[in-house]
């Protein structure tokens, strides 16, 4: 099993928490984020790296990040509010998402890759 490494830590604190809070909490049973116009992030190197995992998981997934991330919920037997316990259900089972030596769960990392297809 991977470890959190206090450098995927640190960036999901101080990054992405604030982004994905706003737009998890809110989620539709239909979609996560109605529009582009939703995604509001102050912080550049956030909206990079989402549009970063966003192009890599197009070149290494064959599923839509949106239809990913709401498929393993169900599978987790989730809501779209319990991210982090999806995240903790993927590393148990090996399930993760690697970039740029940061180590992600595929649900979240298919979350992040959803809000970056938004920013392109």
């Amino acid at each position: 099993m991977k470890k959190v490494t206090k450098k995927r830590r640190e960036f999901l604190k101080l990054l992405l928490a604030p982004m994905l809070f706003n737009y998890v909490g809110k989620a539709g049973s239909a979609h996560l984020v109605q529009s582009p116009s939703q995604v509001k992030c102050g912080n550049d190197e956030a909206r990079k790296v989402c549009v970063e995992v966003y192009e890599q998981w197009r070149l290494n997934e064959p599923a839509n990040p949106e239809v990913y991330f709401y498929s393993m919920m169900d599978l987790y037997g989730l809501d779209s509010s319990q991210v982090s316990d999806a995240v903790k259900l993927d590393f148990q089972s090996g399930n993760f998402f690697e970039i740029k030596g940061m180590v992600l769960g595929r649900t979240e990392a298919s979350l992040i890759a959803y809000l970056g297809g938004q920013l392109c």
